[in-house]
C-alpha cells in the first residue's frame, strides 16, 4: 500500500507591493494579518497591496490549506491631505476613468488585481480609456511630483 503526502509550499515572493504565492496549481486565499480577515476578491496566486499593513496567503491543495508567513507592505505611506486631493470617477467605471488632481500627472499605470501591468497611458490631461478592459477589480497607480498615489477601482 502507498500512501501519498502532499506538500503545501506556503513562501511566498516579495516584488514592489506584489506577494505571489511560490505553490501553483492551487486555491488562494489573501488575509489581512492584523486581524486575520480575508481580502475580499483577493484569490489570485498574486496579491498587490494598495495599502501598508501585513498580509498572507492561505494556500489550499486537495483537503489541506497552509498559511504562509506574514509579509510587511510599508512603501505605500502617503499622507492624507495628498490622498484627499486625488479623485477617481466614475468608480465603478465603463468607458473612460477621470482623474481630478491639484497635482501634476507625470504617468499612469492601470493593474489587474494579480499585479500584472494592463495599460500605461493617458488619453487627454486626465481621461483613460477603459473600456476594453475585462469586468473586474483593478489598481491604478498615478505617478505625481509629489508621490505615487493608488487607488483600487471596478470596471463595468
Amino acid at each position: 500500500m502507498t500512501i501519498g503526502v502532499n506538500t503545501i509550499d506556503a513562501t511566498t515572493i516579495l516584488v514592489s507591493e506584489t506577494i505571489t504565492a511560490n505553490q501553483t496549481d492551487a486555491i488562494y486565499q489573501w488575509i489581512n494579518c492584523d486581524g486575520n480577515t480575508p481580502i475580499v476578491n483577493a484569490v489570485s496566486q498574486s496579491f498587490t497591496a494598495t495599502q501598508n499593513g501585513n498580509f498572507a496567503v492561505i494556500v489550499s491543495v486537495g483537503d489541506c490549506s497552509v498559511t504562509s508567513g506574514c509579509t510587511a507592505i510599508t512603501t505605500l505611506a502617503v499622507e492624507n491631505h495628498n490622498i484627499e486631493t486625488l479623485v477617481i470617477y466614475p468608480n465603478p467605471a465603463t468607458s473612460y476613468l477621470n482623474i481630478q488632481t491639484r497635482k501634476a500627472i507625470t504617468s499612469v499605470k492601470i493593474t489587474d488585481i494579480s499585479g500584472r501591468k494592463i495599460v500605461k497611458k493617458l488619453y487627454s490631461a486626465n481621461e483613460i480609456d477603459v473600456s476594453d478592459l475585462s469586468s473586474g477589480i483593478y489598481i491604478i497607480e498615478i505617478q505625481t511630483p509629489d508621490g505615487v498615489f493608488r487607488k483600487k477601482f471596478i470596471k463595468n
